[in-house]
């Protein structure tokens, strides 16, 4: 699957990129909203994983704004810091769940598991 990881830390961004490469992903890595929202529109990616304390737009943000390009997008909200009026503003913005920091990816591959399920299959 193509992964698109939002996080404004380079080694988060860096540590989830190369673990979900390990998995056999296809990774694109955004430092910011306004980034992240830049390669979601070019790369249509299968899912994306955003922080959301972010500087310039946050995860809420992009979320909205992801949303109005693609309303079926799978996005997860990986956060450590948020506190529940985010998570709530978040997942009220259209975020599919919620991942908790440090990213478990034995979490990971669970959500990604039922991303893969969901993509609709064609057979040629």
């Amino acid at each position: 699957m193509k992964i698109l990881v939002i996080e404004d830390t380079l080694l988060a961004r860096e540590k989830a990129g190369r673990a979900l490469r390990e998995l056999g992903h296809e990774v694109i890595l955004a430092y910011d909203g306004d980034d992240g929202l830049r390669k979601f529109k070019d790369e249509n990616p299968d899912a994306v994983i955003t922080d959301i304390n972010m500087p310039y737009m946050d995860g809420v943000e992009a979320i909205r704004l992801m949303r109005k390009v693609n309303a079926n997008a799978q996005i997860f909200v990986c956060s450590g810091s948020a506190d529940r009026d985010q998570i709530k503003q978040a997942l009220q913005a259209g975020a599919s769940d919620i991942l908790p920091k440090p990213l478990s990816m034995e979490q990971v591959k669970v959500v990604l598991s039922q991303v893969e399920r969901r993509k609709p299959k064609f057979l040629i």
